[in-house]
């Protein structure tokens, strides 16, 4: 049986003294499990995510990621911020630096990974998302769509154990979003044993549903959440979502 690699117990977060954005939240995450949390905008979706790594603190509860309780221990924050990579809705991408730069800051300045090594790494996760010709390129030089898909190709080069998607695809057309989920970087991550770090990933995504059309979701969900009223009120799991 899978181990539990991202666990919440009975977590309860707060902004100020009234917004109870979090309430109650218990949810446990497999090691290399896909899970997507669908819910409205505002509902503390993102908050969520963004305790993982603790770029939220929450008040009340317990959140373990891979055996490390997060709390107010900088050293438990930092191992876990090393092993989980987040794409946000923003990109924050470095303005200043070319796509290749961006790639390689984190693991030759977190990683401590040689230059050249950085550099072919960086390479590779562009290449699988389809924009290695614009590696010499400056962000504010792309489109929407393919800052999003640098911001994925980044988050991918420090080979974290988990990912976290934060609307991953808001920036793309939905004829590019149907064929990344089909055939793209959201059904290659982890889909087959090739490799021990693709194989043990596992990814946490957040979506607004936007749109009525079919996306096919084969190979790229192990289970999807509700959100609704700030905590998960309905999961359901299928060993092949249709």
């Amino acid at each position: 049986m899978s181990e539990t690699i991202i666990r919440f117990a009975k977590v309860n977060k707060w902004y100020g003294n009234q917004f109870h954005v979090l309430r109650d939240i218990n949810l446990d995450i497999l090691k290399g499990e896909k899970l997507v949390i669908c819910g409205p905008s505002g509902s503390g979706k993102s908050t969520l995510i963004r305790c993982i790594n603790r770029l939220e603190e929450h008040q009340e509860g317990d959140i373990v990621i891979d055996g490390i309780t997060l709390g107010d221990d900088v050293k438990a924050i930092d191992a876990v911020r090393k092993q989980v990579g987040m794409v946000f809705q923003q990109f924050n991408l470095f303005p200043h630096l070319t796509v290749l730069e961006n790639l390689t800051l984190s693991p030759m300045w977190v990683s401590k990974v040689p230059r050249k090594e950085a550099e072919d790494r960086a390479m590779q996760q562009l290449e699988r998302v389809r924009i290695a010709e614009q590696a010499n390129k400056y962000p504010l030089q792309l489109s929407g769509g393919q800052q999003q898909r640098v911001a994925i190709a980044r988050a991918l080069c420090l080979r974290p154990k988990i990912m976290l998607f934060d609307e991953p695809t808001s920036a793309y057309t939905l004829t590019l979003r149907h064929r990344e989920l089909s055939t793209g970087i959201f059904s290659t991550i982890g889909k087959r044993r090739r490799r021990v770090e693709k194989e043990t990933r596992t990814r946490t995504r957040i979506n607004r549903p936007k749109f009525k059309a079919k996306i096919p979701t084969e190979n790229c969900l192990d289970r999807c959440g509700v959100w609704k009223q700030h905590a998960v009120s309905e999961r359901v799991r299928k060993e092949k979502t249709k």
